[in-house]
């Protein structure tokens, strides 16, 4: 099942990166100049859940471990707002579907607070964002349950998605995008729930 996903996620990224989206009269971004980004974009990942607790994934990702179940998701995102040349809002509305362990849809409404001001930009075009808010799944996942604390979980819960995306610096709008796909109770505020889920996810995204 690993080696389709990554299969899935190798050939949307192929797809993005040879194929140009404009729209007519508008011109393409050059990620040196600090010019408009597109307000549009829209995104495929696929991953893999993890049973570790979220922020061991963060202090020590070459401990992660995985389970037997996997993910697939879409999504579409508007932009809100520009704070800065290199700090903006996106709205996003996102679908997935659990597979493998579980069989499970899930949707969710996030804000991304987004920024991409790294000063190796003419080399690597790199972002990094973290997306909040509301999802819902069509049922209570076990690995969901066991983990909530109160012994039976919650279909609504709070996503957490922290993201990394690089691009080539001339095509800084077709990109390669690592995400955390977490889902959790806020600490016991929704539902009771303490503890949650976690997908280690990759994927593309074009903006336009």
């Amino acid at each position: 099942m690993y080696g389709a996903l990554a299969t899935m996620a190798l050939a949307f990224f192929a797809i993005g990166s040879g194929s140009t989206v404009a729209f007519a009269g508008e011109s393409e971004i050059d990620a040196d100049e600090g010019d408009e980004r597109p307000p549009w974009a829209v995104s495929l990942s696929v991953g893999v859940s993890s049973p570790d607790d979220f922020t061991s994934i963060f202090t020590a990702p070459w401990n992660t471990s995985f389970e037997d179940t996997g993910i697939i998701a879409a999504a579409g995102s508007r932009k809100l707002v520009e704070l800065d040349e290199n700090t903006w809002i996106d709205v996003e509305l996102g679908l997935a579907r659990r597979v493998g362990g579980s069989d499970h849809w899930e949707i969710s409404g996030l804000a991304f607070l987004r920024w991409d001001g790294v000063p190796w930009k003419e080399w690597l075009y790199t972002s990094f964002g973290v997306g909040v808010g509301p999802s819902f799944a069509t049922g209570v996942w076990e690995t969901e349950r066991k983990k909530s604390g109160n012994g039976k979980g919650s279909r609504t819960l709070n996503m957490l998605v922290p993201e990394i995306a690089l691009a080539l610096p001339d095509e800084p709008n077709k990109q390669l995008v690592f995400k955390l796909h977490h889902r959790s109770g806020i600490f016991g505020l929704i539902n009771g729930v303490s503890g949650g889920s976690t997908f280690v996810t990759v994927g593309g995204r074009v903006r336009f």
